[in-house]
């Protein structure tokens, strides 16, 4: 195949070792068949591009090989062009080279290492990566009648790339390798190098056998847990016909709970309502008490304004009467008689100043005070 083609193309078969020289195969674009006498490595040359593409079997041990250490072939990729892969004639992973050259020293270890084993959740194995080089790195094939289904390998594809002797030969199918265990899946390859549609719709179904030997499992799995709890029943409710009256019982119990629950919420809730009504009045009649207090003391500061004043009249009236008692003598402090003084009122007008004093006096004595709480 061209450069430029999507397929694989093969390009050189090279073989090297430390005290031999390299022999090397070249191939054409295309269809290549290799002809020739007997015992002249044709078969071999199929087996070791079946080794080199990710075959576990062992090459025959040939004496011609016996200088050599590793294979080389050369390949053209539809993705990443010219690459070259390495591994030695004993088996194990590959080395992946960019360019398909037998140049590469045969100890060289700068190369992507690729298990040979399939693996679809890695990338570095070799049939992943030639699946994801031709675009069927996420394809599945089904294995059963029943749907089961794996992801595809290369080895699938391998023996429509390489045919021996013995398949050219062979009267059955060529999309056939003659095996009865592996017919359906060799036709789901087959359908999907066609058509390009694979089995990864199809939803298995559990065959006959499966079934049956689940369902014997799980009914027996069930008869084992039904004996134990019966079992555990007797044990522990020798009387098990009366479960129903202790469940009964148990439930009017609980109703009683939680009706007494209830009741016993409702009269909290009462309580503390009353609770809340008994403090808002013992916090108003304590401001009351507090006014009451207040005008107790300004009334006791009234009642020493008003024996204050009530001294004051007394003292005034005392002076009046004084007053009367030396009217008609001569003055005591120029020793004037009578005729020669002069008084702008008269003795009876003090007199009745006298009275009046002594009325107000009186009228305004305070009533008596009571003792504060």
């Amino acid at each position: 195949m061209t450069a430029g083609s999507k397929g694989i193309g093969l390009t050189t078969l090279s073989f090297t070792g430390a005290d031999a020289a390299p022999a090397e195969l070249t191939f054409q674009s295309g269809l290549n068949v290799l002809y020739g006498a007997s015992n002249t490595g044709k078969s071999f040359v199929v087996k070791s591009l079946d080794f080199m593409l990710g075959s576990s079997r062992e090459l025959p041990d040939i004496t011609e090989r016996r200088l050599y250490e590793r294979a080389h072939l050369g390949l053209t990729l539809p993705k990443s062009g010219p690459t070259s892969l390495v591994r030695a004639l004993a088996g194990g992973a590959l080395e992946l080279f960019p360019e398909g050259s037998i140049a590469i020293p045969h100890r060289s270890h700068n190369g992507r290492q690729m298990s040979a084993r399939h693996d679809p959740s890695n990338a570095d194995n070799l049939s992943q990566f030639l699946l994801e080089e031709l675009g069927l790195g996420s394809k599945s094939v089904a294995v059963d009648a029943n749907g089961k289904k794996r992801s595809l390998s290369f080895r699938d594809l391998a023996r429509y790339c390489i045919v021996d002797e013995t398949s050219i030969q062979s009267e059955a199918s060529p999309a056939e390798s003659g095996q009865y265990q592996s017919v359906t899946v060799e036709r789901s390859v087959f359908k999907l190098l066609v058509t390009g549609v694979d089995d990864s719709a199809i939803v298995p179904v559990v065959d006959r056998k499966t079934f049956r030997a689940s369902t014997a499992g799980k009914i027996e799995v069930l008869d084992e847990m039904v004996a134990v709890l019966t079992d555990q029943l007797d044990s522990d409710y020798p009387n098990s016909t009366q479960l129903a009256d202790q469940y009964k019982r148990l439930e009017d119990n609980w109703a009683s709970a939680k009706q007494a629950l209830q009741d016993s919420q409702d009269s909290i809730r009462s309580r503390l309502g009353h609770k809340y009504e008994l403090a808002e009045t013992i916090t108003s009649l304590q401001e009351r008490r507090a006014e009451i207090e207040i005008n107790f003391g300004r009334f006791e500061q009234l009642t020493l304004v008003y024996e204050s004043d009530i001294q004051r009249l007394e003292a005034i009236e005392e002076a009046g009467f004084l007053l009367t008692l030396s009217s008609g003598k001569d003055c005591p402090l120029c020793g004037a008689s009578v005729e020669f003084q002069k008084h702008v009122h008269g003795e009876d007008e003090i007199e009745r100043i006298r009275a009046i004093l002594s009325f107000l006096a009186a009228s305004t004595r305070p009533w008596p005070m009571t003792t504060r709480p």
